[in-house]
């Protein structure tokens, strides 16, 4: 507080003699201060928000919508196609999306597996809630899934998942040839029929062309179908062969699957009888050793041939199922499945000429 002093105002005489207290001003300063701060801090706060409306119209604006990418984009192989001999289709690849998770940044993982199960109910809680809860940066949660179902998730808006495109082995002609061209597991490897034989050549994206016919091999499925279900057989199977070439024109085996979903089947209906079962070849030869007696013309013409006497062969007895009192002709050897007849015709063509045939 300073001294009271007079103050002189010439122009009225009564106020000259009037005393005035002059004050410093200290409640004043800080007033003055605490509005600079003020003044400060708002202009800092705009600036801020000019910078945020900036970028974010920056962001709507000029960037395309390609350039936020919600999945992860690598560069995906393709596994090569199969085909027929005319080209058709048997077996191709696509581009899916997969569903993975990074359990690093689950907030709470029961809440994101109940919101997982609405969207993808044939998963297992129980396995999702594990994954989430572990302490791994990546797992699968759910491979190959359809458009439908990757939109579904992806309106969760969950922070810890994401997407991987992957290929996907697709078979368009169903059970057609399944046990031709086999099938690949999840990853793309071959498991069976010519997806394993060819692995090596169709993981580096090159096409294989088949030898088989699908005409040929649809007509060969629908015939042996028909069998398999009159005569309510276990299993049947069938081979059309080119009989110039030997190339193999159709290949078939019931039961069979689908390639598509070949978890779905049983392993029975899996294996192609057709080249993987072991049969005894037994009368088969029969018709082949009959041909042999009539092109080395070892037979006559309407020559009746002794079945009915005892036949051995070394310290071997030949013997017939259904023994015959009388002689066979040579067709009638092929009727009745005769042991003796084909035996004494082989004989007669010799073992050289056998040879030479087979």
């Amino acid at each position: 507080m300073k001294e009271l002093k007079p103050l002189a105002m010439p122009d009225s005489p009564l106020l000259a003699q009037a005393p005035v207290l002059s004050v410093d001003d200290e409640d004043g300063e800080m007033v003055r201060a605490a509005r600079v701060r003020i003044y400060m801090a708002v202009a800092v706060f705009v600036l801020m928000s000019i910078i945020l409306i900036t970028r974010l119209a920056s962001a709507s604006l000029f960037n395309s919508i390609n350039s936020r990418q919600f999945y992860s984009v690598e560069n995906v192989s393709l596994r090569g196609d199969i085909v027929d001999r005319s080209g058709q289709l048997l077996a191709t690849s696509l581009k899916t999306f997969s569903l993975y998770a990074d359990p690093r940044k689950v907030w709470d993982a029961e809440s994101s597996t109940e919101a997982i199960i609405s969207v993808l109910p044939e998963l297992d809680p129980v396995a999702v809630e594990a994954k989430l809860r572990s302490k791994k940066s990546f797992v699968w949660i759910k491979r190959n899934l359809t458009p439908k179902e990757k939109q579904s998730v992806f309106e969760l808006g969950l922070p810890e998942l994401g997407f991987k495109i992957e290929p996907k082995r697709v078979y368009p002609r169903g059970t057609l040839a399944s046990h031709i061209v086999g099938f690949t597991d999840i990853d793309q490897n071959g498991v069976a029929g010519a997806e394993r034989a060819f692995d090596a050549v169709l993981s580096s994206g090159k096409t294989i062309s088949l030898s088989i016919d699908i005409k040929v091999q649809f007509a060969l499925e629908d015939e042996l179908t028909k069998g398999f279900d009159k005569f309510q057989a276990k299993a049947a199977s069938g081979i059309v062969l080119d009989i110039k070439t030997g190339e193999v024109l159709a290949m078939a085996s019931l039961p069979d699957y689908n390639p598509n979903r070949p978890g779905a089947s049983l392993p029975t209906s899996r294996l192609n009888r057709a080249s993987m079962s072991l049969y005894e070849l037994g009368s088969t030869f029969k018709p082949i050793a009959i041909a042999l007696a009539l092109e080395e013309g070892v037979v006559a013409e309407g020559e009746m041939i002794p079945v009915q006497n005892k036949l051995q062969v070394r310290d071997k007895v030949i013997n017939d199922d259904h023994a015959s009192k009388v002689p066979y002709g040579i067709f009638d050897i092929l009727a009745h499945s005769s042991n003796k007849g084909v035996a004494i015709l082989a004989m007669r063509a010799g073992g050289e000429a056998q040879q030479n045939l087979l």
